[in-house]
């Protein structure tokens, strides 16, 4: 459902523009192979559904830790015939093993917030929380299998790289990253915590929203 005072989330987005992130996909498509793709902030499924249909992987874990939103992630999947193709789990992927706060709202949008009382009382709730690592261990996910990881966490990108080094330490694995360093600051980390975090890890990237440049730096 879509909120009266929401007009940039991810509700509006696709009820009242019906747009999906085609353009991100094919952007990336040359770099997506593999067997297997990892979806962090899947929401509703707009990346981890069109992954499946257009084939690009033989399964795609979607990761989801709003509730409604996962909802209608499990819905979206059975609709859209992608039933073991699109394996979707309720969890935060982070920095620390336990449960997290997450502030929401009816639109769609949330964000992970490190203290709870930076949120209302009618807005927040507890999800449960865990390191990529952590979770790469107990869904049994072979790592080799694994082309390429998404992740979009509204500001928590920084944390999601700090509880995966195993998991970035697989370096056939390519990352597609969305952040902005508002939603860093907000989540208690800053754009040079996350370029420190991107150098140590990787050695190229190509910025998706930049019309000027080489592609690949």
């Amino acid at each position: 459902p879509v909120e009266a005072d929401e007009s940039e989330g991810i509700a509006h987005r696709l009820a009242v523009r019906r747009r999906l992130p085609l353009a991100e996909i094919l952007q990336t498509r040359e770099l997506a192979v593999g067997r297997a793709m990892i979806d962090i902030g899947a929401n509703v499924g707009t990346t981890s559904i069109p992954r499946a249909l257009l084939g690009d992987f033989h399964w795609v874990y979607a990761i989801e830790p709003d509730s409604l939103n996962y909802a209608c992630l499990v819905r979206n999947i059975v609709g859209n015939g992608v039933r073991g193709l699109v394996l979707p789990d309720r969890v935060a992927i982070g920095d620390v093993n336990g449960e997290m706060t997450m502030r929401v709202r009816r639109s769609g949008t949330h964000h992970l917030v490190p203290q709870s009382e930076h949120v209302s009382e009618e807005e927040r709730i507890v999800v449960p929380c865990l390191t990529l690592d952590t979770w790469v261990d107990r869904m049994g996910v072979d790592l080799s299998d694994v082309g390429f990881i998404k992740s979009d966490t509204q500001g928590w990108d920084a944390r999601v790289l700090a509880g995966a080094a195993r998991v970035l330490a697989a370096r056939h694995i390519a990352w597609q990253i969305e952040f902005s360093p508002p939603m860093l600051e907000r989540s208690g980390k800053s754009a040079d915590d996350l370029f420190r975090l991107l150098e140590r890890h990787f050695t190229h990237f190509i910025d998706l929203r930049s019309e000027g440049g080489s592609r690949v730096r």
